[in-house]
């Protein structure tokens, strides 16, 4: 880990989606807005592993990662102490738990079909978005979490499904699909019911 520094910049004068370097190795920037809307970048110094998925170069996703090898199985339900996040708009509405054709097809060990979501790793909606969609957070976006047994009061449960570009992928699955129904769809009711819990713990 190379060294670190704060610089301040104008939105006039910098482009924060720029890579930009530092004594000759890659950095990213972590970007916060205060209050006069300039950015303080704090510049994180450290090489990138292009043979690694890209969210596994972001410190926080990586330890995660780390402490859960060899105690979560893909395939199988998340405990229930686990944090569960999702990244979505300011409400979220039951539309956005929609299944589509991609969200019904088997994934590394999960037959069930079921919505995206991840094993949380971070509480700072800047660092989620950039370590899962390797894109700076926009003003609309936002990080909301629960703990995977929460998610039991709902119907659904939280399928450990990782994937090559992100290790900490779940998919938050009915009971009728454990069940073994071949309905399309969840119930519109338990939609409701997901997006209210998930809105009721928005982190940031």
């Amino acid at each position: 880990m190379g060294s670190r520094s704060w610089q301040k910049f104008s939105t006039r004068s910098c482009s924060i989606e720029n890579i930009l370097l530092l004594h000759g190795e890659i950095c990213r920037p972590i970007v916060e807005i205060d209050e006069s809307f300039w950015y303080h970048i704090r510049m994180r110094t450290e090489v990138r592993d292009r043979s690694l998925p890209p969210a596994l170069n972001n410190p926080s996703f990586r330890r995660r990662h780390q402490e859960l090898q060899g105690v979560i199985v893909p395939g199988l339900i998340v405990p229930d102490d686990v944090r569960i996040s999702i990244l979505g708009n300011s409400t979220l509405l039951p539309n956005a738990f929609d299944l589509r054709d991609i969200d019904t097809l088997p994934l590394n060990g999960c037959h069930y079909p079921g919505r995206s979501a991840h094993i949380a790793f971070t509480t700072n909606a800047g660092i989620a978005h950039h370590a899962i969609f390797g894109r700076e957070k926009r003003r609309t976006d936002h990080l909301y979490s629960v703990r995977a047994g929460e998610l039991l009061e709902t119907g659904f449960v939280a399928v450990f499904a990782p994937v090559h570009d992100n290790p900490l992928h779940v998919r938050l699955v009915h009971a009728y699909h454990t069940n073994g129904s071949t309905r399309a769809d969840v119930p519109h009711q338990a939609k409701v019911n997901l997006a209210a819990l998930f809105q009721r713990h928005k982190v940031q």
